[in-house]
């Protein structure tokens, strides 16, 4: 039985060095785990991969590494990530609108999943690595408050 509600966040980096975006994406994932126990199983399958997200508009950029039972956060992109993703602040904070739906599938027919489906096409939103669906699919639940 695990022992911790949500998983231990590691700043390689130094937390007093992590940017207020990566800050805030460590804790959306904790507290959706925290909020939705459920999610701990997509986090545990993530293990050993890596997420890099680049937000040109505040110039930021981290990496998200799932390891076992913590998240690893660093700034800037590190190493070869299995997904990234690159999209101004606002559309980065709009991804955690996203609903899930049967099947635990993220929900593209209401309207926060018609807006990520248009940047996509718009190129507003540039996903690298999506044909890794079952990794993308797990990272989108985890940072979904819906």
């Amino acid at each position: 039985m695990r022992a911790a509600a949500a998983p231990a966040v590691v700043y390689p980096d130094g937390e007093e060095e992590a940017s207020a975006m990566a800050a805030m994406l460590a804790g959306l994932i904790t507290a959706n785990i925290e909020q939705h126990p459920e999610r701990w199983k997509d986090f545990l399958a993530l293990s050993g991969t890596s997420v890099s997200i680049e937000v040109p508009d505040i110039d930021e950029a981290l990496t998200l590494t799932f390891a076992g039972e913590e998240l690893m956060v660093r700034n800037g992109r590190q190493g070869r990530p299995t997904v990234s993703i690159t999209a101004d602040s606002d559309l980065v904070m709009a991804l955690n609108l996203v609903k899930t739906g049967p099947m635990g599938m993220p929900n593209y027919f209401d309207a926060a999943g018609r807006d990520v489906v248009k940047a996509l096409v718009r190129r507003k939103l540039r996903i690298g690595g999506m044909w890794r669906i079952d990794t993308l699919t797990r990272v989108t639940r985890l940072l979904s408050v819906a």
